[in-house]
């Protein structure tokens, strides 16, 4: 298969479902030849270098079985790589995908096995629905017997893709958090924001492994790590409608986008 690929999305839960497009259409013998585009890098991401690199080492990381060779910007390409909405099925119903990229998730043990994680960042939900559930949640949390681990950002910097969305599409609840949730259950791993100069490949590993060697793990709305907790079997999250059609399975039950559905389930938890 002689493709040379142009990869316009370039958000770390895009670039997984890349890797997971590769293992399903290429053999491990196949030399992949990508180019990251350069538009997308100056539209989204302040055309920064150190976040090129990112995606190169992720996309490295995720496709370590293969040759990945990266195409320079004068390079022609001949396939458009896009999200294709029969993806998501492919790969949630394909048991090899899933365990290809678990195992990359999968690093090590760590301190914090067997706690509640709450990512803070919340986009592609609506302010105002989590309002309507968080009361219930936090009730939840505080009468779980877990520690509850803080991740993402406490902070978010509204600039390029993130001041297109809004206020109320993308946002942190770190601040609800810290006041809602019981001190002496808190274990803050945030950090204070995120620039695309600190993107590291290790932190991004590191978050995730957290995730995967939780008990629950609460991702609301959608972005990066929604899409990488889909493969831990631990993500439970309230989100919008699109991507509760998608993301919904025997492997994801939790994803939902009502919110009566949602509080129901952390009841009967």
């Amino acid at each position: 298969m002689d493709r040379k690929y142009l990869v316009s999305n370039i958000g770390i839960g895009d670039l997984i479902f890349f890797c997971c497009s590769i293992i399903l259409n290429h053999k491990i013998t196949d030399t992949i030849e990508v180019k990251l585009s350069k538009n997308t890098l100056k539209e989204y991401r302040e055309n920064s270098t150190d976040y090129e690199v990112f995606c190169k080492e992720y996309i490295k990381h995720f496709l370590s079985d293969y040759t990945v060779n990266f195409l320079s910007e004068d390079t022609p390409t001949n396939y458009n790589w896009e999200l294709e909405p029969d993806l998501y099925d492919k790969i949630f119903q394909n048991n090899l995908v899933i365990d290809k990229i678990k195992d990359k998730l999968n690093l090590k043990n760590d301190d914090y096995k067997d706690c509640i994680v709450i990512f803070t960042k919340i986009r592609d939900l609506h302010s105002s629905l989590f309002s309507m559930i968080s009361e219930d949640f936090f009730n939840y949390i505080n009468q779980s017997n877990k520690k509850v681990i803080l991740l993402g950002e406490k902070e978010i910097k509204y600039s390029n893709e993130y001041s297109i969305h809004g206020k109320e599409k993308i946002y942190s609840i770190y601040e609800r958090c810290i006041n809602n949730i019981q001190k002496d259950k808190l274990i803050d791993l945030t950090i204070d924001i995120y620039e695309f100069n600190n993107f590291s490949l290790n932190s991004i590993l590191n978050d995730i492994n957290i995730i995967n060697n939780s008990s629950e793990t609460y991702v609301f709305g959608g972005g990066g790590f929604f899409c990488l907790s889909l493969f831990t079997g631990k993500l439970k999250s309230l989100t919008n409608n699109e991507y509760k059609v998608h993301f919904h399975s025997k492997y994801n039950q939790y994803i939902v986008s009502n919110t009566n559905e949602f509080i129901k389930n952390i009841q009967d938890s």
